[in-house]
């Protein structure tokens, strides 16, 4: 498997050989230029368009989290803040 720095370094040899610039590779992908930057600075996630294009894809997402109620301190539950 590949993480987000080894995905970086292969979508950028991709777009070199086959799109030349990031610029068309964004018109191709269909996403902003912006966007493309971001991705290869690890900023952003690619899309799958992205992914399949260069030949691969997403096996799993990140963990989210958020918070739960605070344990119960002094008899009483206290509300996350």
């Amino acid at each position: 498997m590949k993480y987000v720095q080894d995905i970086c370094a292969e979508l950028r040899v991709h777009i070199a050989r086959k799109y030349k610039t990031q610029k068309t590779a964004a018109q191709a992908w269909g996403v902003s230029d912006a966007f493309v930057s971001a991705v290869l600075g690890g900023q952003k996630k690619p899309s799958a368009v992205m992914l399949e294009d260069a030949g691969f894809e997403r096996v799993s997402e990140e963990v989210k989290y958020k918070r739960v109620k605070e344990k119960k301190q002094n008899g009483r539950q206290q509300e996350a803040s």
